[in-house]
Formats: structure tokens, C-alpha cells, sequence
């Protein structure tokens, strides 16, 4: 009799096995901050539980100049641990364009602790595009880190205006507050009211 009633119930258990496998695989990321650019989701993103996205523009421009050899940076401090992702970065503003280029996540010493390049085609607009780290990074609150990014080529691209220099982000139980500086490591003008950095990935 007891044969016959598991036999009757693993199906179901079965089923609703894959369903939540399904709903884990196809969770949305959940958006943080004011984002009113069209969004593409993060490369990989099922990778990753609940990737947030913290932004810290208000508004963006045109014609920020970017060249192989020029390095904008930005320094970014938490209260509480997360781990980064990844970050997104700016197309062409004159039209449409192809770009490579790379990103970091460093220390204090300037030590890389993530990386990696990016390819990617731009229409001319302000779309967002993501790039993920090779491999995500944890980073600990009160520590100072630095986000950096170098294009392959000269372009002219959209770019902060009117950046944010703290943002609160909802992680865990509680509320992270982000804060963006000037960097010593960007020699392209990036700080914390202009430049690169519209948003970047995290996970707490």
C-alpha cells in the first residue's frame, strides 16, 4: 500500500522539483536606483542569484571623449559586504559604433581584484551595456575600492551627468548605503558628479 502511494506522489514531487528549479533559473533582476535607459540583462545572469543594479546618474550627455591608454576611475565604498558583479558602460554618442575595451575592480594598492574585457556594438543611443567580471569579487564595508574602465579605441560616448555620490541600495535585511569619490587612478576626468560608471552589478 505504501509502494503504491509514493509511486502515485513522485511524480508531483518531481514536477514541482523542475518548477522551482524554472523559477530560480528565470528570476529577474531586481532594478535599484533611478534607471530610465532601455536595460539589457546582465551577460550570464542566471549565474548569479538576484543580480541588483545600483545607478548613480540622474541624467546623461553626449560627447565624452574615450581613447586607448586613457583610464577613467571612480572609488566606491559600502556599508555593508556585497559582492560586484560586473558594470556597465557607454556606447558611442555620434552614431553607431563597434568598441572593446576592459574593466577592473581594484584595491587600494591598486592591485586588480576582477576583471574583464568587453565587445559590443552601439546604435548612437544612451543604452546601457553589462559586463561581468571573470570571475565576481566580495567586497567588505568601510573598504575603499576602485571600478575602472579603458575603451580600445578614440570615441566619443554618452557619460554621467549630474552623478549621485551615495546611493542607497536594499541588501540582505537591511539598506546599503554606496559611496562614489574622485579617484586618483582616472586620468580622463571621471568623478563622482560626471563621467563613466552609470551603474554597476552587485549581489548581496
Amino acid at each position: 500500500e505504501v509502494s503504491k502511494k509514493l509511486k502515485t506522489i513522485s511524480p508531483y514531487y518531481a514536477s514541482f522539483n523542475r518548477m522551482q528549479q524554472q523559477m530560480a533559473m528565470y528570476a529577474p533582476a531586481l532594478h535599484v536606483g533611478k534607471i530610465n535607459r532601455e536595460e539589457t540583462k546582465p551577460a550570464s545572469a542566471t549565474l548569479y542569484k538576484h543580480p541588483q543594479y545600483v545607478s548613480r546618474f540622474v541624467d546623461t550627455d553626449t560627447g565624452w571623449g574615450v581613447d586607448s591608454g586613457s583610464i577613467d576611475a571612480l572609488d566606491v565604498s559600502s556599508t555593508h559586504d556585497m559582492t560586484v558583479l560586473g558594470m556597465s558602460v557607454f556606447g558611442d554618442s555620434d552614431g553607431a559604433a563597434t568598441h572593446a575595451g576592459d574593466i577592473e575592480l581594484l584595491d587600494e594598492d591598486e592591485f586588480v581584484l576582477a576583471s574583464a574585457s568587453f565587445s559590443f556594438t552601439s546604435d548612437g543611443t544612451d543604452k546601457l551595456f553589462d559586463v561581468l567580471f571573470d570571475k565576481p569579487f566580495d567586497i567588505k564595508a568601510g573598504v575603499l575600492y576602485t571600478l575602472s574602465v579603458e575603451y580600445g579605441e578614440s570615441r566619443n560616448v554618452h557619460y554621467v551627468d549630474e552623478g549621485e555620490d551615495s546611493v542607497e541600495v536594499q541588501c540582505g535585511e537591511g539598506v546599503a548605503v554606496v559611496d562614489f569619490s574622485d579617484s586618483e587612478y582616472d586620468d580622463n576626468g571621471t568623478d563622482e558628479d560626471y563621467g563613466m560608471f552609470p551603474r554597476f552589478i552587485i549581489r548581496c
